[in-house]
This record gives C-alpha cells, structure tokens and sequence, in this order.
C-alpha cells in the first residue's frame, strides 16, 4: 500500500515540490511560473502544470492516451479529460506511487510532443 508522504514523517516536501525539483533538472524542460501554476514546456509546447499542492495536468497526446486508456482510466488518482482538453490527463499526487506515475508519464510526454509518430 502506498504511503502518503505526510503520514510518514521525517521531510516536509511535498510530491509537488519533488515535481518542481525533479524537472526542473531536465534539460529538455524549461520551467516558468505562471499565475496558478509551475508550467513545463518542451520547446514551445506545454506539456506539464503543477497546481496548488497536489494536482499535475500532463499532455500526453491523443494516440498515447488511447494506448494507455485501460491502464490510466483504472487509477483512482488519473482523470482523463474530457473532448476539449484532448490529450490531457489530470494526475492527484498523493503518494510515492503516483510521483513515480508522473516522472514515467512526464517521460512519455515530452516524446510523443517531440515526435508525435
């Protein structure tokens, strides 16, 4: 079972704050603060943003997300969005498990906007 960060003790860092830091040292990712939000964009596409203290709104690209669908749509902290926000996924970060979802989700996503094929 996975262990909310909070109920363990020991650091204050949030998964969200984790996100900031992790991908902040991707090269491939520039980081910029926006009113609500920490945004991640590779080149000049959005691909990430960190809201409040525990939701990521990742752009994954409709043909990832129609392979991945069953897998995503099982986890009770991933939202697929709806017909407007194609491509988009909203991910709760709550526990470890989910930061490790995003890092391998936010891998995924800076290749299908880089080479959408």
């Amino acid at each position: 079972m996975a262990v909310p960060l909070s109920a363990r003790g020991g650091s204050p860092t949030s998964y969200m704050e984790r996100a900031k830091t992790e991908f902040g040292t991707w090269p491939v990712l520039a980081m910029a603060e926006a009113s609500d939000a920490v945004v991640f964009n590779v080149g000049d596409i959005e691909i990430l943003r960190l809201i409040g203290r525990d939701t990521a709104h990742l752009h994954l690209t409709r043909p990832v997300l129609e392979r991945l669908h069953e897998a995503l749509a099982v986890s009770a902290h991933v939202h697929l969005a709806t017909q407007e926000q194609d491509g988009w996924i909203t991910l709760r970060l709550d526990t470890r498990a989910d930061f490790d979802l995003l890092v391998a989700l936010v891998s995924l996503a800076i290749k299908a906007n880089i080479d959408p094929a």
